[in-house]
């Protein structure tokens, strides 16, 4: 049986993708922290491109 689920589903990051997304669509700034392989920074992009987010985002 294949596996259909998508790459990085099961990343602790998708625990809060809705306060991440509300966070960024609020006025001010969000200042994200996680442990090493939680899928900040290979899935938090992909969250603000299906959310619609615009604007200027800024990755340190």
């Amino acid at each position: 049986v294949p596996d259909t689920k998508k790459p990085g589903a099961g990343l602790p990051i998708h625990d809060v993708e809705t306060q991440i997304i509300a966070a960024v669509s609020s006025p001010g700034a969000l200042v994200l922290t996680a442990p090493t392989g939680s899928g900040k920074t290979t899935q938090v992009p992909q969250m603000l491109l299906h959310a619609g987010i615009e604007g200027r985002i800024l990755v340190l």
